[in-house]
């Protein structure tokens, strides 16, 4: 392959490559731009991007009030607590 200097990729990836990669690579490298050609020439202009394969979609549950947690209950994991809320390590000064 013309103009394509195998030890600069593996520098920049930082890879070392095997004497049998480096004997390999550059005809795997070329089979895949052979692949990246033929997905050029696709005329997708019509294709609208999109993120997934398949459609996604949330599913959420009806948002229906309820009684709230005791504070008993909602601190009964808790390391450490102090006048029914949450003790934790001082952040900012």
């Amino acid at each position: 392959m013309e103009g394509f200097d195998i030890d600069k990729l593996a520098r920049l990836a930082r890879i070392d490559f095997s004497e049998e990669e480096r004997a390999c690579f550059p005809q795997q490298f070329q089979t895949i731009l052979g692949y990246c050609e033929k997905l050029q020439s696709l005329e997708v202009g019509e294709v609208e991007p999109t993120a997934h394969a398949l459609p996604v979609y949330n599913v959420w549950r009806e948002d229906v009030p309820t009684a709230p947690l005791p504070p008993e209950e909602a601190l009964r994991n808790a390391p450490a607590q102090r006048q029914q809320q949450l003790v934790v390590p001082k952040v900012l000064d």
